[in-house]
């Protein structure tokens, strides 16, 4: 078989992962407070399948095994977010009303908390994304040898928006 230089931008780990349909799995979660003080639930998660995306360039990304953080906020303005991600998206029976928000909030919380466990796996639509550097100084983006915006690591999107409805299940 003669030689074959690889091609300009085949390299699948510059490759950007590709939009899609995933499942993933939770792999530990936590029961915190936000930085502007509000309650938390924060989720750290795996993508279990599928293992290889191919994307729109024809390069094979392997995508098993990548990791990211899902924050749930939970506020007054998202309380009816938080009560249709349980209800409707996870088909969770909701916890009875708490005599307070914040009580309630945080019993909603934990009923999510509860049925996103690593003894679970859900479906859910992922995106990536990379940020361009700016510079700390000039808060300017800073560029290549050739005037382009050089981009920072890729950042997968994991929001609680993006779990197709009734896709729980036990691993």
């Amino acid at each position: 078989m003669a030689y074959q230089r690889p091609l300009v931008g085949s390299n699948p780990s510059n490759a950007l992962f590709p939009r899609g349909v995933y499942t993933v799995h939770p792999v530990k979660s936590s029961l915190g407070t936000s930085q502007k003080g509000s309650p938390m639930l924060t989720i750290e998660l795996e993508v279990l399948a599928p293992e290889v995306v191919t994307d729109g360039n024809g390069v094979q990304v392997k995508t098993a095994g990548r990791k990211g953080t899902m924050y749930i906020v939970g506020t007054e303005k998202n309380l009816i977010n938080l009560v249709d991600l349980a209800a409707v998206t996870l088909g969770l029976p909701l916890p009875p009303q708490a005599p307070t928000l914040e009580d309630d909030i945080n019993a909603i919380l934990r009923t999510i908390e509860g049925a996103l466990t690593p003894a679970n796996v859900f479906m859910m639509n992922l995106s990536a994304k990379r940020d361009e550097l700016v510079d700390p100084v000039t808060q300017q983006p800073v560029l290549d040898n050739a005037g382009q915006p050089i981009l920072g690591r890729e950042r997968l999107d994991f929001n609680s928006f993006a779990i197709l409805p009734n896709t729980i299940r036990a691993l």
